[in-house]
């Protein structure tokens, strides 16, 4: 269905519901008496080095003034770390403390998380798995690094609101003019509540007046318009953790431009003959400012505490226009208690063109939270934004024109500009309904939203339709109906994943969040082959759901005997048909295989290990392999080398030799336990074969292959005579191949009917012979095909911008490369299915 649909959308733009559903679960589930014994580190360069955010099994000792006080065991501890700290505190317990006496519980425990300011220190990883061990401790973690996703592109700033009617937006005001707008809350760097455009949309704290007491015990004081978690402070501060607080979340600063646009975008008001537009007609902006007063580059700081003090206030949208690379436990259990208290939080997806599916970003890819791509006046994809499967919904996002402080204006570009253009969207929809939770959001907008394609062309997903969106499941419109289905639970007994190959029965319970579906139909598919079932790409048919009704479909599965992984997770692509309306979304099934791989260290005997490299390996069979290197002297060749290493044996033996014009040795293939080929080059462009019947003792012949291609990337023999080798491009710029069919001792060059791009070669030994065929890949991200004889040849593109590292074929219609993407310098699997390339299958930086 998947299949075809795709085919159809890029070939002839047939208009078809597609959209994307977030399902990968964050690995550390926590509850409130879990010991969690490891936290999922990033770059260390993704978290500050003096903040430690430690959650403990049981409460701390707090004061009247709702301070905390550590335990002496921990507090030893720390000391015990050579920890100098600064300052500690307990970010969220004033929620749920008065005077020292705790009113309530948390539902995820975030009054146990304690903010640890400690003196700069290159170990805080180190420091945070000493406090883990303790068994009062339930996590230690440095704090995430958060900053804005603004995008400032080359060319001149549009001064208008193109993206308005790009959403039907005037349609969508005129259904909604006369509701009560929700409240809106904006944690970000700052708002500018005084902006002439802005000030009748600010929010007035009706349980808080202005004299200096805090009268809604929220351990605010006068925030009458929301609040400032940062102040005016320096560097220094930020080291010490020394924060200046106020009841003032205003900036005027030019410098400080990033959070009066985003909630200009949301909510400047509307029909009042000033300025701009905000998407959200009626809704009221509480602002929480998180950056320096006069500055944005330092970043986001507090951002969580931002979440759950609007969260409390009521704030039913919480836009966030940040993020980072870093995942954190405590920002998830904020999140967690955030929802549970009824907020729906919209984040931006960044601005990386990075599939966060493959290389997740926070809080965008943290499950709670709805993440919003950018979309441009092309009606696709920005070019700057991120996207996946769990990028739910795009928003216009590049040039939007909208309030800067000090009654200025002007364009930004960014998904922290598309953000708040759909949390605007987002509070008219809840005007409309009222009790929609997160999840019934999520969909409402999906299920009524316009095709785009993102820059990835295997993914098509939504951009908002406000007029849809609040017309659609309407009782005002009852004609106008569309449901929203996902999967809200997996079961697979009897440990949730599978553990062996053996079939095992997977309940899938689907649920109906919106309006009712009629004669939904329902395909399941594997997107990288590790599982197989019988009911892959055959119809469930489910009929009529009503909203809210659940109903589950069962089916065989099993991991894939060719799988090729025993721990990690298969993906299955869950597809939703009723009549015009089509949905997907991706699940994930955990795979935990035993295996009986063994891992043994072979000695290699011979020169300093420093001085000694070996380029390429070769295992003949079972009772030996070779290995091929030189013996280095500084950067100068000493010694061409070869290793024999027997099966079961500590110790291999090494042997050196000579190579035409001192070339150095890179590839090794053998024919036999004597017979090898030994492919060397110069730094000059020339090649050579070194041919030999008895390992390099007296039968040696020497083959120039210069003509044929500079350097030699790979040899394989079909059997005892027909043989091939595959080369980097000549002088005439087509790959250097030539067969043998004499064992070796003479190569004739094939004439290749597919040139190579300019600087594109191959790497040593990235390729793999199945049969009567080879493929190789090169560094421009390609894989090519051809036969035994060369006559036929295909080529297929795994990624651009890439190089293939590595290459497996289990047949012809299964495959698998690692390359690495050199967008960021990450190493990621591929697989192919016969038919095409899927990029991003499994991140090694997982």
């Amino acid at each position: 269905m998947y299949r075809l649909f795709l085919s159809l959308l890029l070939s002839a733009f047939a208009c078809i519901s597609v959209f994307a559903v977030p399902m990968e679960a964050i690995q550390a589930k926590i509850s409130n008496n879990n010991k969690i014994n490891s936290i999922k580190i990033n770059n260390n360069l993704d978290y500050h080095n003096n903040i430690i955010l430690l959650k403990t099994k049981k409460m701390q000792n707090i004061d009247k003034n709702n301070n905390v006080i550590l335990s002496d065991k921990l507090s030893n501890k720390i000391e015990s770390l050579g920890v100098v700290i600064n300052n500690v505190r307990s970010p969220f317990a004033k929620y749920y403390y008065n005077n020292g006496v705790q009113l309530e519980s948390s539902n995820y425990g975030i009054e146990r998380i304690c903010e640890i300011s400690i003196e700069p220190n290159n170990d805080i990883y180190k420091i945070c798995q000493e406090l883990m061990k303790d068994e009062s401790v339930e996590y230690a973690e440095p704090a995430p690094i958060r900053q804005y996703f603004d995008f400032v592109p080359n060319d001149p700033s549009i001064s208008s609101q193109w993206h308005l009617k790009n959403i039907n937006i005037y349609e969508a005001w005129e259904i909604v003019k006369d509701k009560t707008g929700v409240l809106l809350g904006i944690v970000d760097s700052g708002t500018d509540i005084d902006h002439v455009d802005l000030i009748d949309n600010i929010w007035t704290n009706p349980n808080e007046i202005e004299d200096k007491k805090d009268n809604d015990d929220n351990g605010k004081i006068d925030d009458i318009h929301g609040w400032d978690f940062v102040g005016n402070i320096t560097t220094n501060d930020i080291s010490y953790g020394r924060w200046k607080e106020d009841n003032n979340p205003s900036t005027h600063s030019d410098n400080n431009q990033h959070g009066t646009h985003v909630a200009g975008c949301a909510a400047a008001v509307t029909n009042n003959k000033i300025g701009v537009a905000g998407t959200g007609m009626n809704c009221k902006i509480v602002a929480s400012k998180h950056a320096v007063d006069s500055r944005t580059d330092y970043g986001i700081f507090r951002g969580y505490e931002g979440i759950l003090y609007l969260a409390k206030l009521g704030a039913k949208i919480i836009n966030c226009s940040w993020g980072g690379n870093a995942y954190g436990e405590t920002e998830h259990d904020v999140l967690r208690e955030a929802v549970a208290l009824g907020s729906i939080i919209l984040v931006a997806a960044g601005n990386e063109s990075r599939d966060i599916d493959i290389h997740p970003l926070y809080p965008a890819s943290y499950e709670e939270c709805i993440a919003i791509g950018a979309t441009s006046t092309n009606n696709k994809a920005a070019d700057f934004s991120n996207y996946g499967y769990k990028t739910v919904v795009f928003a216009p996002g590049y040039n939007i024109y909208a309030t800067l402080p000090n009654n200025k204006y002007g364009a930004l570009s960014g998904t922290s500009m598309a953000t708040p253009v759909a949390a605007g969207v987002a509070g008219l929809v809840m005007s409309v309904f009222p009790e929609y939770t997160s999840k019934q959001l999520e969909h409402q907008l999906r299920s009524t939203g316009d095709n785009i394609v993102s820059t990835d062309q295997y993914k098509v997903f939504k951009k908002i339709n406000a007029y849809n969106a609040v017309t659609y499941n309407n009782p005002d419109y009852p004609d106008k109906v569309v449901p929203g289905i996902s999967v809200s639970n997996i079961n697979l007994p009897p440990f949730d994943k599978l553990v062996n190959y053996s079939k095992k029965e997977l309940t899938l319970t689907l649920k109906n969040y919106i309006g009712k579906a009629n004669d939904l139909v329902v395909e399941i598919s594997s997107l990288d082959g590790y599982v197989v079932s019988s009911k892959f790409e055959q119809s469930f048919e489910l009929g009529s759901m009503d909203i809210n009704e659940e109903k589950t479909i069962s089916l065989d599965i099993q991991v894939d005997s060719l799988c090729g992984i025993s721990d990690g997770k298969a993906k299955l692509l869950i597809e939703y048909g009723d009549g015009e309306f089509y949905d997907f979304e991706v699940i994930y099934i955990p795979i935990n295989i035993s295996t009986d791989n063994k891992y043994v260290l072979t000695n290699v005997y011979g020169a300093d290990e420093s001085s000694q490299v070996y380029y390429s390996f070769h295992n003949y069979n079972d009772g030996v392999a070779f290995a091929v290197g030189g013996i280095f002297s500084g950067n100068t060749l000493a010694s061409p080398i070869l290793q024999v290493i027997p099966d079961n044996v500590t110790y291999s033996s090494m042997k050196t030799f000579k190579t035409p014009q001192s070339s150095i040795p890179y590839v090794v293939h053998a024919l036999t336990t004597n017979k090898l080929l030994i492919a060397s080059a110069t730094s000059r462009g020339k090649s050579f074969l070194t041919y030999t019947t008895d390992r390099l003792s007296n039968n040696i012949q020497y083959i120039e292959t210069t003509k044929l291609t500079p350097f030699i990337n790979y040899i394989t023999f079909f059997d005892s005579n027909n043989g091939i080798i595959l080369g980097d491009p000549n002088s005439s710029n087509y790959w250097g191949i030539a067969i043998s069919s004499n064992g070796g001792k003479e190569w004739k060059t094939l004439n290749t009917s597919i040139p190579a791009e300019a600087n594109e070669t191959g790497l040593i030994n990235v390729a793999t012979k199945l049969d009567t065929n080879v493929w190789f890949g090169t560094t421009k991200g390609k894989v090519i095909k051809i036969n035994r004889g060369g006559s036929v040849w295909t080529l297929d593109t795994v990624c651009m911008n890439s190089i293939i590292m590595s290459l497996g074929f289990a047949n012809e219609n299964r495959g698998a490369a690692i390359y690495v993407d050199l967008k960021d310098n990450n190493y990621y699997l591929a697989t192919y299915d016969g038919k095409k390339w899927s990029k991003g299958v499994f991140d090694f930086q997982k």
